[in-house]
């Protein structure tokens, strides 16, 4: 009784209807707040995203890195 109910349970999870996400509205992070930044890193570069609050987009601040 079991193994049926488990075969049962199985394929009514397959066969249920299914949904992703769409690729049409693909957001950029600038659009999302974030700034994106290209550190070097070595000879290596490094993507960096960076939030902000408003008013403080041009302050230097540091920056840790680590792997």
């Amino acid at each position: 009784m079991r193994q049926l109910f488990l075969c049962l349970l199985l394929l009514l999870g397959l066969s249920s209807v299914a949904f992703a996400q769409s690729t049409a509205a693909r957001l950029s992070p600038e659009q999302f707040g974030y700034r994106r930044l290209v550190v070097m890193f070595g000879r290596d570069s490094v993507q960096v995203l960076l939030m902000s609050k408003k008013g403080e987009e041009q302050l230097k601040k540091p920056l840790l890195l680590w792997e």
